[in-house]
């Protein structure tokens, strides 16, 4: 039973299961937070299979890296099933996008060139994160190490924040050039705390980053100072992005303190760099903040009965 389990755990996280479902939550929030209903089902699916299958294929494509990882042993292992199911979670995309196009072409043939533009913008930032455009001869973001957190938090936050807004106006046909979202504020505490969770992730790895020449903080200045002077003006950029987000909205001091916790447990997790980490703690705590922030983010608006 406790090898059932285990194996359950390294699947849900190895396989970028639970990623996906913090796209989702993230994006939910969104919404929520913004005062609008919920997109149309397909939308969340596909950025769940997205998500999910653009990680996976990132490992599949290191599996015979020379450092490996207790992650990088597990898709050696299991391989033939993860490109299995890799095919059929493409083909659920595919599908599933299809259905957005079908139910909205009429609506897409409207949008503008520079809509169309800011659409394209973070899949092209995603598929230049890790995969070379040869025919340009540009280097992926990956290896350029102090660039790659604010690059994922970039992406990130556009995928959660910008996509389920211009989404959702896009279904409802109230599409124009002025968001539907009133505070840039928002975006960029989001921002800012996913590029920490990024920062905090290359802990892990800053040895054999360093082995590889990739000059992330860490290898640059020591996890420690990393910790303390990049992560921590970080955490400080994002509380005040929050703070001013939530003057604007006029939230109470109990939404405050709920929207708060998520920075809270991010604090902790920075002040901890000196002790020893297993992979599986990344995975599940540092990346668990994020559905942390979603899910109080969510509960502050709607327990409370703000919107």
């Amino acid at each position: 039973m406790k090898t059932l389990f285990h194996r359950l755990i390294n699947y849900v996280f190895f396989s970028n299961i639970f990623l996906g479902i913090i796209a989702v939550m993230l994006s939910i929030e969104t919404n929520i937070t913004a005062g609008i209903s919920l997109n149309f089902f397909p939308f969340y699916i596909v950025l769940f299979l997205g998500i999910s299958l653009y990680y996976t294929q990132i490992y599949v494509r290191s599996v015979n890296a020379r450092y490996a990882t207790e992650r990088t042993l597990w898709y050696r292992a299991n391989i033939p099933f993860i490109k299995k199911t890799s095919r059929l979670v493409f083909i659920g995309l595919i599908i599933f996008t299809i259905v957005i196009i079908v139910r909205n072409w009429q609506r897409l043939l409207l949008l503008t060139a520079s809509q169309w533009l800011l659409m394209a913008l973070f899949p092209l930032l995603t598929a230049w994160y890790s995969f070379p455009y040869r025919f340009f001869k540009i280097k992926t973001i990956r290896q350029s190490g102090i660039v790659k957190p604010f690059i994922i938090g970039l992406n990130w936050s556009g995928f959660v924040t910008f996509y389920p807004l211009f989404i959702w106006q896009l279904q409802k046909g109230q599409l124009t050039m002025t968001p539907v979202f009133p505070s840039f504020f928002f975006w960029l505490h989001n921002f800012f705390f996913i590029s920490i969770t990024a920062i905090i992730f290359d802990n892990k790895d800053w040895e054999i980053d360093k082995t590889q020449g990739l000059s992330t903080f860490q290898v640059v200045a020591g996890i420690k100072k990393t910790m303390l002077f990049v992560a921590m003006p970080l955490l400080l950029a994002g509380v005040v992005s929050l703070y001013i987000f939530q003057a604007q909205q006029q939230f109470t001091a109990s939404q405050s303190i709920i929207q708060l916790i998520p920075y809270f447990f991010l604090l902790i997790a920075i002040l901890q760099y000196r002790k020893p980490k297993t992979l599986l703690y990344y995975l599940a705590a540092v990346d668990g903040l994020l559905l942390l922030k979603a899910l109080c983010g969510i509960s502050s608006i709607i327990f409370l009965n703000k919107k």
